[in-house]
């Protein structure tokens, strides 16, 4: 396969955005507050960010290996943050600084805690022990509690994601934009139909296969730079998350493709249906219905509206 997931995966993050300034100077006049959510497009992204921030605090260019930094993230794969690790982090951020004049703990994915650790979390993020500094990281917003989301100040960082750049997945873009093209095609007959469903079953092999790859080959190259101390069931909630957030990204490429092959030739009605039909695939795929089950449906579905009159 070529790779190229270096930039695969690439995010810009504005420094100049007016969040991150924000940022910077209630940094620079000891103004940051206890308790900040950011949230985003990419996860990575927030990370840099908040490890950013982090080494200003603790005045460390070595923020995963300091004494006084702490991390809470979801375990398992079924990425949840659990109570018991959750009343963990708040044992270890009762004690005195270490080395700093100061502790922070960054909360990764802060919308994968359990209801029972949102509740135990409430009282230490209203209230921190002294000298803390509280950071959440979230690019699901939405899915936190209100009484944890009002107990901070948030901010938006923006991120522009780059499309992947990769020669398997180009390829499967182009037999998905030609695939469209022989669908929306007039008057087609009973084998042209049959052809085409034994294609789309061809493409939603491939999907699999594109997306496995493209994980194991990220996180091949994140390995280096993952703490050492990240346990094995944080490690598999970890590549977990990355595979998600590379398929909703697929997904999403998905979508520019159908909108930029729709509005060539002017079928804006079928657009719109088809659009529903992924935006419902989107749905299935986040109650773990199979994979391969949804996009099967997502072209059926399809193939119906390109090939209806």
């Amino acid at each position: 396969m070529s790779g190229m997931l270096s930039q695969t995966t690439s995010h810009n993050t504005p420094k100049e955005s007016p969040a991150v300034q924000a940022l910077q100077r209630a940094l620079a006049n000891n103004h940051l507050g206890h308790a900040l959510l950011l949230y985003g497009e990419n996860l990575t992204s927030l990370e840099q960010i908040a490890l950013d921030i982090i080494g200003t605090l603790l005045e460390t260019e070595t923020v995963l290996t300091h004494p006084d930094f702490f991390a809470l993230r979801p375990t398992g794969k079924m990425r949840q943050i659990s109570v018991e690790n959750t009343r963990e982090l708040i044992r270890k951020i009762q004690h005195s600084p270490l080395q700093s004049a100061r502790k922070v703990a960054l909360i990764y994915e802060v919308d994968r805690m359990h209801l029972s650790a949102a509740n135990a979390f409430l009282k230490t993020l209203e209230e921190p022990p002294a000298d803390t500094t509280l950071l959440l990281l979230t690019t699901h917003p939405h899915g936190i509690l209100p009484t944890i989301n009002s107990r901070c100040i948030d901010f938006r960082i923006p991120c522009k994601q780059q499309p992947i750049n990769n020669e398997m997945w180009t390829s499967w873009l182009g037999d998905y934009a030609d695939w469209m093209s022989k669908a929306s095609t007039p008057g087609l007959n009973t084998r042209a139909r049959a052809d085409l469903i034994l294609q789309a079953y061809g493409l939603t092999f491939r999907f699999s296969h594109c997306l496995d790859a493209l994980t194991n080959e990220l996180w091949e190259q994140d390995q280096e730079s993952l703490p050492e101390t990240l346990s094995e069931e944080e490690r598999l909630a970890l590549k977990t998350g990355k595979a998600k957030g590379l398929r909703e990204q697929l997904l999403l490429e998905i979508e520019i493709s159908t909108r930029d092959f729709a509005l060539k030739h002017e079928a804006f009605t079928k657009l719109t249906r088809i659009i529903d039909s992924l935006e419902h695939l989107r749905g299935l795929l986040k109650t773990n219905l199979n994979e391969s089950t949804a996009l099967e449906a997502f072209f059926l579905s399809s193939l119906r509206v390109w090939a209806a009159k």
